[in-house]
């Protein structure tokens, strides 16, 4: 591995600088990176140049034209320029100089220029980032068209590396030059790296191709500064050993993407023929003492050869959890045909867990649906369980195991499993979970639901393949006017076509979501929908249930009531 460029970005969200080397100091990052921002005015900024969230600044998202801004620095004086007029000269002693300037190039804001104690990073322990330039080429394959490495705003690029090697180093410590580093987490992407670093244009939806293609939104990795030294382009770039307490410092701050959302590559333990169609993988996960534990019906993405798929953790052993495959459809061909022996997961996810109540548990399964049924029949404790599995084979896979667990009689197997019989095991007070194919749930769910057991109670798991779709964009479908009521913040609002999206209402309306990405990609800005209906105009990458919504890239069709 070696350093190819160091970067600064003096004003965030402005243009970076390639310096010919940096010295480094434990606890900070890049001499005067992100050391100055342009606050907008609308929310407000830590006293004492405190950190503050990204928010608060004029930055690329919402200003997609800032790359055409020009930012000159020399570590002690300032010259900015807007597009097509004269530089702003600014004294670091009196930042207020830059006010009157500021506010004819950001009309409708109260700009000001504020100075961070050391640096306004995205988030509070991001003092360096990284970026393997060989995974910005993969997504440009991907992508079909060249994607610019500095799209991304790294402040070291590493090349001599293979496509997504850097996620192994998280919870490592590596040396660069003199520098010591641990790396902390991966980097969640925003939709500011869709723009091009010079032109503003958007090359490509960025998290949504992630998230389409790689099935994650992250790219390139966080790191602290442990021992300080100097670090130019040219340097190799080491491996020295295992750093467990980085990864776990790495979920401390609040706005951090979870542990379980982090790709990792996991370590293939053993691979296990549980019948002539069904392969189980035991892996071993390098998280398993950072992220939460699995609870029982959850599943993990598998990432393998430019695909990505959803299975359910069907065991987990320690520090290795177990999911099992039946041979149907590409990747789970490929997966069967070769042995790999690392696959990078992420994960557990997943709504249809085993809940806490103390009522009769009714497991009805289809096929390798079986799978979330082993963890709930282990982890249902007292409770009554009754097992409902129908296979078309004998000795169908995992089924000697999931009877081993359950009282005689308990657990019953059929050929083809009618809805009769699957209601009269069924009582008004059971928590009735389904899994298997897409017909079979629906049958099974209409006659619980005519014998009498309310709908609330009966709990199902859908995989769907990625939509090829995702980050194209269409229309509104009606313009309006509609009402958007907020409902936890007690806001009212209302959206019009020029109002963007239902994110950007909210943002408007002064309410506060969690976002990352706005590409319908990485699920942080899901909130419930209440009433009213909403339609996408970018197509998400996995669409939530349907009594939620992703705010990000969507628009009401009707008068809404949204749970934010």
């Amino acid at each position: 591995m070696r350093l190819d460029g160091v970067f600064r970005y003096p004003v965030k969200g402005f243009a970076g600088q390639a310096i010919p080397e940096a010295s480094l100091l434990p606890g900070r990052g890049v001499p005067y990176d992100r050391q100055l921002a342009v606050a907008h005015g609308g929310q407000d900024v830590a006293e004492d140049g405190a950190w503050t969230s990204c928010h608060a600044f004029v930055r690329s998202g919402p200003y997609k034209d800032l790359p055409l801004f020009g930012v000159d620095f020399d570590g002690s004086a300032l010259s900015m320029t807007r597009p097509g007029g004269e530089p702003l000269s600014v004294p670091l002693d009196d930042l207020s100089r830059a006010d009157s300037a500021l506010a004819s190039w950001f009309p409708g804001t109260a700009p000001r220029l504020v100075r961070a104690r050391n640096g306004y990073w995205d988030y509070r322990d991001a003092m360096v980032s990284l970026i393997n330039t060989a995974t910005i080429a993969a997504l440009s394959e991907a992508a079909g068209r060249t994607i610019d490495p500095l799209s991304f705003r790294a402040n070291l690029y590493v090349s001599d590396m293979e496509p997504w090697a850097e996620l192994a180093l998280v919870g490592r410590r590596i040396r660069v030059g003199a520098v010591e580093l641990e790396v902390l987490r991966p980097i969640d992407r925003c939709s500011t790296t869709s723009i091009h670093p010079t032109t503003a244009e958007e090359v490509v939806n960025v998290p949504a191709l992630l998230a389409r293609e790689f099935g994650h939104i992250y790219c390139g990795v966080y790191a602290r500064v442990v021992v300080g030294g100097r670090i130019a382009p040219g340097d190799p770039v080491t491996d020295l050993a295992a750093a467990p307490a980085a990864a776990l410092d790495g979920t401390a701050p609040d706005n951090a993407p979870p542990a379980q959302h982090w790709p990792r590559p996991a370590r293939v333990g053993r691979r296990v023929q549980e019948s002539p169609s069904v392969i189980s993988y035991w892996l071993t996960d390098p998280l398993a003492g950072v992220r939460p534990e699995p609870i029982a019906g959850q599943h993990i993405r598998v990432h393998h050869c430019g695909q990505w798929r959803a299975y359910t953790i069907s065991a987990v052993m320690g520090d290795q959890l177990r999911f099992s495959v039946k041979r149907d459809g590409w990747m789970s061909r490929l997966l069967h045909d070769t042995e790999p022996e690392e696959l990078t997961i992420s994960g557990p996810f997943g709504d249809m867990c085993l809940d806490t109540e103390s009522s009769p548990l009714l497991l009805v399964s289809g096929g390798i649906g079986i799978t979330p049924m082993l963890p709930m029949i282990r982890a249902a404790g007292d409770r009554p369980v009754t097992l409902l599995h129908s296979a078309r084979e004998e000795s169908p896979a995992l089924w000697a195991e999931a009877k081993a667990f359950l009282p005689p009689g308990r657990a019953r197997l059929f050929g083809r499993l009618d809805a009769d019989t699957v209601a009269a095991a069924a009582t008004p007070s059971s928590s009735i979970y389904l899994c298997g194919p897409r017909g079979f749930m629906q049958a099974m769910r209409e006659a619980l639901v005519l014998s009498g057991v309310p709908d609330e109670q009966i709990r199902q798991e859908v995989f769907v393949s990625p939509l090829t779709t995702a980050g194209q964009r269409t229309p509104p479908p009606k313009p309006g006017p509609f009402r958007v009521l907020f409902a936890d913040s007690d806001v009212e609002a209302q959206w019009k076509p020029e109002s963007g999206s239902l994110l950007d209402l909210a943002e408007q309306a002064g309410v506060p979501v969690s976002s990352s990405c706005r590409a319908g990609a990485c699920d942080t800005c899901v909130q419930p929908l209440r009433e009213g209906s909403a339609a996408y105009l970018t197509d998400p990458v996995m669409a939530p249930a349907r009594d939620r919504v992703l705010l990000c890239c969507s628009v009401p069709t009707s008068d809404v009531i949204i749970g934010a």
